[in-house]
């Protein structure tokens, strides 16, 4: 079976200090694989072989003493992170033995190294971590880092703030297509767009063999299922601004990788495909995308799916999103 080479980490951080303003993320020579540190820096002979990541040094954590393995170091990184008192840089020793055995280790340079996260086990590519100043998490709890795999953060400094943009690939185990992510980021605040309005499928028209059925993990505990080849549910009087919104379908499946999803607004000729923005027909319970919408409680959606004789799909619903 093919498997994938897993590549060296690539991490991100930006200088902040009480004086300094934001700008483009600086990169060093030390980034390049091979190269020698200009400054001292205190590394163990051997690393540790681990089924697990050790992410960004703040000065906590444990004290780890080297263990024989056969990982090597991969490259040596410096981030422009200085100490309150600026009195010294952080390194960080990125080392990798296998597909799962990655570690990135903080350094200073009294040589002490710290251990401060463990990423789960499991194979990892092409991970990124983008730091602007401070600590946060990476990721919500088994969602897989969205099925995206980080290729460049672009930092945009304007005249008036800084911008950043996520620019990555999309992985989908239910489609050929070659898709990409890019979307914006943001720092300090975390903002949820608000629901506008929320479509029930139960009260929709269904065709085929799509029926209402209990759901104890639906917004209303009813979802209609058997939604599959040649059955639907349609939305009626879907209220629309005349421009483009984002709208959220909220389903799940027996097999996620069985089949396809889509939605289609106002029977007009091409369905827009949830699949590809969800792994196959679907891991996440909710796929959010943008569509051009009428305005006024004039317009229809058509939820469906197509695929395998034994895939089906449990709907629960429709939303609409305010920004």
């Amino acid at each position: 079976m093919f498997r994938r080479t897993i590549l060296p980490f690539a991490l991100f951080a930006a200088a902040v200090t009480a004086s300094a303003r934001i700008g483009p993320i600086p990169w060093y020579s030390e980034c390049l694989p091979g190269a020698a540190a200009s400054t001292p820096v205190t590394t163990p002979a051997t690393t540790t072989k681990r089924n697990s990541v050790d992410v960004p040094f703040d000065g906590s954590g444990q004290l780890e003493k080297p263990r024989q393995a056969s990982a090597s170091v991969s490259q040596i990184w410096r981030p422009k992170m200085a100490n309150p008192n600026s009195k010294f840089w952080a390194w960080y020793l990125l080392t990798s033995a296998d597909t799962t055995s990655f570690r990135s280790t903080g350094s200073t340079q009294m040589g002490l190294l710290e251990i401060v996260t463990h990423f789960a086990k499991g194979e990892a590519e092409a991970p990124g971590i983008f730091v602007v100043n401070g600590s946060t998490n990476i990721a919500l709890e088994n969602v897989n880092t969205y099925n995206s795999q980080n290729t460049h953060e672009l930092t945009i400094v304007g005249s008036g703030r800084t911008a950043y943009i996520y620019m990555g690939d999309a992985w989908s185990k239910g489609s050929a297509a070659s898709n990409y992510i890019w979307l914006p980021m943001t720092t300090g605040v975390v903002s949820t767009p608000k629901t506008k309005k929320q479509y029930k499928a139960e009260h929709g028209l269904f065709t085929g063999r799509a029926a209402v059925t209990d759901c104890s993990d639906c917004i209303s505990k009813r979802a209609v299922h058997n939604i599959r080849s040649g059955s639907e549910v349609t939305f009626h009087n879907v209220t629309g601004s005349g421009l483009r919104e984002w709208v959220s379908s909220n389903y799940t499946m027996n097999d996620p990788t069985a089949s396809e999803a889509y939605i289609v607004v106002n029977n007009e000729p091409g369905a827009t495909n949830l699949s590809q923005l969800n792994s196959g027909a679907g891991h996440h319970r909710t796929v959010t995308v943008e569509l051009a919408l009428r305005s006024g409680d004039v317009n229809t959606g058509i939820f469906g799916a197509s695929g395998a004789v034994d895939f089906e799909v449990f709907l629960d619903g429709i939303e609409l999103h305010a920004d």
